[in-house]
């Protein structure tokens, strides 16, 4: 089944196109709001409230559009109000350090195991003190695979705003990771 046939399913009031989309995309909107969340609960939380607001919104959804992106906007927005209206950003949690681990492959030795493990760490916390909307340009572009065009248009932002946003959010990647390498050197140093 296609997208268009599922929301024309669901358009007629046929529980089997919402079981289509829902099937077809929940994993990814979960991934992508974890990304931002950073809480799986919370994460699984936005994406049910997602698909609930597709739903009830489904007449007025377009189908010259894609439905992801559609969706994904939609669960990118609740994830930032959700972010908003804790007040806070989210820490990492112990099990994310785990989820990291799916980096280290049997090829690579203890040491740069370690080190890729390292630098996971350091990118995650420079990554959490991101503002959410930097969170949501980075997750729209490097997982789900939008430009800037697209990005902008499911954001409700201009292009150039979703630009500046990216290009931050980079530096400040790269600068978190430059300081966590600099460290890393006055140690070894130390040593």
């Amino acid at each position: 089944m296609e997208d268009t046939i599922a929301i024309q399913r669901l358009k007629e009031g046929d529980a089997s196109g919402l079981e289509f989309l829902v099937n077809k995309y929940q994993l990814k909107a979960t991934q992508a709001a974890w990304l931002i969340v950073r809480d799986h609960h919370v994460a699984e939380d936005l994406v049910c409230q997602g698909f609930l607001k597709a739903y009830q919104s489904i007449r007025q959804f377009k189908n010259e559009g894609r439905f992801q992106s559609w969706f994904f906007r939609i669960v990118v927005n609740l994830a930032i109000d959700y972010l908003r209206s804790q007040k806070r950003f989210v820490d990492y949690e112990a099990e994310e350090l785990e989820n990291d681990q799916r980096f280290a492959s049997a090829e690579l030795s203890v040491e740069e195991q370690l080190e890729r493990t390292q630098t996971m760490e350091e990118l995650g916390a420079a990554f959490r003190k991101l503002d959410p909307e930097q969170r949501a340009v980075l997750v729209a572009r490097y997982f789900l695979g939008l430009g800037e065009k697209e990005t902008a248009a499911q954001l409700g932002k201009p292009v150039s705003t979703i630009k500046w946003r990216r290009f931050t959010a980079l530096r400040q990647l790269r600068q978190a990771l430059m300081d966590g390498l600099n460290s890393s050197e006055k140690k070894e140093k130390q040593i």
